[in-house]
């Protein structure tokens, strides 16, 4: 594995779940550099943190976003309130910015594209980064769980939303 040099505007975002979580790794608003997902088995927050602490380690981003499970519109369970919260310490322990995006937030950002609701959000962003169309989650039935494979378009709307919240460009 190579190492990936520094850049200032290099983001890894991450959207944990029941599994492990989905991630995105993007220099700037258009350029994606990485995107997959990491199953964690056993001490799932033991396991997901290490690999998240490898992702950090190859691609040394300046910033990591992850939801604001206080924001407008977070509805997290117990287990992923405390993931976030324990990926937020090891981020400040290495020195990494740690930014916050609300899922109202992503809304009002999608809202402008006309992207409503979580399967549009996602054709949206498979449109912007065709790149990843093929892992495009099939449109959800009322009846069925999420996939996990939709936790890499949901951390690329939190990457996206802080990227379009910022004042002044990275």
């Amino acid at each position: 594995m190579n190492q990936v040099t520094d850049t200032p505007d290099r983001l890894l975002a991450v959207d944990p779940a029941t599994p492990g979580f989905g991630f995105v790794v993007l220099e700037g608003p258009l350029r994606l550099l990485d995107w997959g997902l990491k199953k964690a088995i056993g001490n799932k927050q033991d396991v997901a943190l290490e690999q998240i602490g490898e992702l950090v380690t190859h691609y040394q981003p300046s910033v990591i976003v992850v939801e604001n499970i206080r924001g407008k519109g977070s509805r997290r369970c117990a287990r992923v309130r405390k993931m976030i919260h324990a990926i937020m310490k090891q981020a400040e322990q290495n020195g990494v910015e740690i930014q916050l995006v609300s899922p109202g937030k992503v809304r009002e950002m999608f809202a402008t594209t006309k992207a409503m609701n979580k399967d549009q959000r996602s054709r949206a962003i498979a449109n912007q980064f065709p790149e990843i169309e093929p892992i495009l989650p099939p449109v959800r039935k009322i009846w069925m769980s999420e996939p996990f494979g939709s936790t890499i378009f949901d951390a690329m709307a939190f990457a996206l939303t802080y990227y379009q919240t910022q004042k002044s460009p990275r």
